[in-house]
């Protein structure tokens, strides 16, 4: 085989190993857009009117598209137009900075005021989620403009109805705030009851009488606003029972440990009037903002029957298998 020929062979193979590079590179971009598709399927699932977005976070370019409107937008650099929009709110910015930067939290959701896609700023859900490659991370999500939801929801934390004895909320409105609650869940976070009852708070009326009892249950509230935080909603929801609902990345054994904590701290309260009391607890926990309220609630009180049922005096989670 003459040397020309070689030769010729030669780049045939070069060109043809070139073609495979270029072939693997336009594929591992075809798979790194379809993770990102594939997540921002996730996180936006059955939502509507929200707009989704992927973030470049090497080349500080945000794509994003509108609802209804097939078409991509781009903006580049990105933090530097989202500083100079939103001077009014520099937390805001500070926030949406370190989440897309990777400095903050790498999955969840933040509320916020902030002109991210109109010239007018608004109140924004935005849930997102950081993805890491070799060739650069992303963060893609989607945001749902909420002005109209957080509105009604701070006049309904403001306007609901409170129990008149503790201040705490009643159980209508502690359902709707729920719900509020519920639909803000960003993937892995989740919402928990605790539902709980004074055991033998019927005898220690009686044998104290009705302002010794009173004068207990403004403790249990004011042991509840210490213990919890002041976004958690609080509530009493029949004579001698209370709720709470919070949210957040939260593993079973670390609401466990909460659960115990909570009942160690109220009996702690009983036993400076009685040796005897003590209280019981059920626990819902939920991961899908489509969760009713109603039936979350519903679930916790089950599982505070069944705690009731065997004594009491503890906590139970409430298992769909065992109910």
């Amino acid at each position: 085989m003459g040397r020309k020929r070689l030769q010729v062979m030669s780049e045939e193979y070069l060109a043809l190993e070139a073609r495979a590079a270029e072939a693997e590179q336009k594929a591992a971009k075809l798979e790194r857009e379809l993770v990102q598709l594939r997540t921002i399927g996730k996180l936006v699932q059955i939502r509507t009117g929200a707009v989704d977005f992927v973030y470049e976070v090497g080349s500080d370019t945000m794509r994003y598209r509108m609802p209804g409107d097939g078409d991509t937008q781009e903006i580049s650099p990105f933090l530097s137009v989202l500083k100079s929009g939103n001077a009014e709110n520099p937390d805001a910015v500070e926030e949406i900075k370190n989440v897309l930067s990777g400095s903050g939290a790498k999955s969840g959701s933040i509320e916020t005021v902030a002109s991210l896609w109109k010239s007018d700023a608004s109140f924004n859900r935005i849930v997102f989620q950081r993805i890491d490659s070799p060739d650069g991370a992303v963060v893609v999500g989607y945001a749902d403009d909420i002005s109209d939801e957080s509105v009604e929801r701070e006049r309904i934390k403001k306007e609901g109805e409170k129990d008149k004895l503790t201040g705490l909320y009643v159980r209508d409105t502690l359902v709707k705030l729920i719900e509020f609650e519920l639909g803000a869940l960003a993937p892995g976070e989740k919402g928990v009851i605790f539902y709980f009852d004074l055991d033998s708070f019927a005898e220690f009326n009686t044998a104290h009488g009705r302002p010794a009892g009173d004068s207990f249950l403004r403790a249990v509230a004011s042991l509840l606003r210490t213990e919890f935080r002041g976004v958690d909603l609080l509530s009493r929801i029949g004579p001698d029972e209370f709720a709470v609902f919070f949210r957040g990345y939260l593993t079973i054994d670390v609401i466990e440990r909460r659960a115990q904590h909570l009942l160690d701290s109220v009996r702690h309260l009983q036993s400076e009037l009685t040796e005897t009391a003590s209280c019981s607890m059920g626990i819902s926990v939920t991961g899908s903002p489509r969760e009713n309220s109603e039936m979350l609630l519903e679930h916790a009180g089950q599982a505070l029957k069944s705690v009731k049922k065997y004594g009491g005096n503890r906590y139970r989670m409430f298992d769909n298998d065992r109910y």
